[in-house]
């Protein structure tokens, strides 16, 4: 089935995260199993099943001789032999013990996108909250407003990196974000839409995502949310080296897509994979720079931000374009081009730009530094910092209102 694939064999398996030299941070997403030590049981047990097939075709070897079989019936029971070593590494890899239990899980279109059976460690409080009465549903973390859009309600989707969505130790920090602060926000200073609507906040933030990924999962978990604005923070993981862009491996071709959901329905596919991976980071330490290249090119891109774009213009929601702030200057210079065709797209197609990167840059650098938990993560007090100026460019915009203010000025 791998030749079915647009690409090479390998191609069709490699997961753009693990060049950015930090692997382990995409090892649960882009890896069925969350640790070694369960590929490794997966490998042991498919090392004692063909012990087992190899002492059982000594068996048939021997009987065959006794008994005189002919080479048809030989071949015949060597094949279902063969077949019934896969069937037993499969049943063997689909036992408990053996089964990932992780926070995200391999994807056929994203590569990785939130576990459905993952239950959040994330206390909060409130029904319907991830993890605490019920499973996600679709494959983004926030699950409060999930379902079809209520009438009159103003939806906000926020996609981006685990910039949006982490803190801490937490993978998705949930109320603690900047996008849920800023709902909550809302809330509290009696502000709406840009009619004056309730306004609903979803977090569809997700780790490693480059704006490729991040557009498919758009089409695939966010468009049936219904947003009436989208918030876009890309830019960090599209400037990331790697062996090739993330168009030649994350392809939205159709045929691609069927082949990878078969296949990613089989946790024998699924460790295989993982093997790849491994392989695949090993090769990457060795490779030399000059033959790397961005996850995505700043012409693509654009080019993913003009789809965007044009999702939205089909699909009725605005689009809003954020600057990411960072803790280090040298990260800024990593994104530098990325950020220059962002700008040109934002000019050419009259998106509003929220440069929080700038107000970042303004702080104090002591102040600034206690925002950060490294060069891209924000610590608690960063996300609120985040959301009081997200709230500010979006009030400058004119698209969050005070609440009631059209039927106001009617009276």
């Amino acid at each position: 089935m791998l030749w079915l694939a647009q690409s090479g064999s390998l191609d069709f398996f490699w997961v753009q995260g693990m060049e950015t030299g930090m692997p382990h941070q995409f090892m649960s997403g882009n890896l069925p199993w969350l640790s070694g030590d369960r590929v490794v049981q997966g490998l042991v047990a498919g090392l004692g099943l063909l012990l087992l097939a190899w002492v059982l075709s000594l068996h048939l070897n021997r009987t065959a001789s006794r008994r005189g079989l002919g080479a048809r019936k030989i071949s015949c029971l060597r094949a279902l032999l063969l077949v019934g070593f896969f069937v037993a590494w499969e049943a063997a890899l689909s036992l408990p013990g053996l089964r990932a239990d992780g926070i995200y899980l391999p994807d056929p279109k994203v590569f990785w996108k939130a576990n459905p059976q993952h239950h959040s460690r994330i206390q909060e409080s409130g029904p319907g909250i991830a993890g605490l009465d019920r499973h996600l549903q679709i494959g983004i973390f926030d699950q409060e407003h999930v379902g079809a859009k209520p009438p009159g309600i103003f939806r906000i989707a926020f996609m981006g990196d685990s910039q949006v969505i982490s803190s801490g130790l937490e993978a998705y920090a949930g109320k603690s974000t900047y996008p849920k602060v800023l709902e909550t926000s809302l809330h509290e200073l009696g502000l709406g839409g840009p009619e004056g609507q309730p306004v609903q906040v979803i977090n569809a933030g997700m780790s490693g995502h480059s704006s490729w990924q991040g557009l498919m999962l758009a089409r695939s978990e966010v468009l049936p949310l219904e947003p009436d604005l989208m918030v876009l923070a890309f830019g960090y993981h599209d400037s990331n080296q790697s062996l090739s862009s993330d168009r030649e491996v994350l392809t939205d071709d159709p045929l691609t897509w069927r082949v990878r959901t078969l296949m990613y329905r089989s946790r024998l596919c699924l460790l295989l994979r993982t093997a790849i991976l491994r392989f695949q980071a090993f090769r990457n330490d060795r490779t030399p720079p000059e033959r790397l290249e961005p996850r995505v090119s700043p012409q693509e891109f654009a080019e993913n931000l003009r789809a965007f774009a044009d999702l939205g213009q089909r699909h009725a929601f605005r689009v809003v374009f954020l600057l990411e702030p960072f803790a280090h200057p040298s990260t800024t210079l990593n994104v530098a081009r990325h950020r220059l065709a962002l700008l040109e797209v934002a000019r050419d197609l009259g998106v509003e730009v929220l440069d929080v990167h700038a107000a970042f840059e303004r702080l104090d650098p002591d102040l600034k530094a206690t925002f950060f938990q490294d060069q891209i993560h924000l610590t608690a007090a960063g996300h609120a910092r985040m959301a009081e100026m997200v709230l500010e460019g979006l009030l400058e915009a004119g698209i969050l209102t005070p609440r009631g203010r059209e039927s106001t000025s009617r009276q």
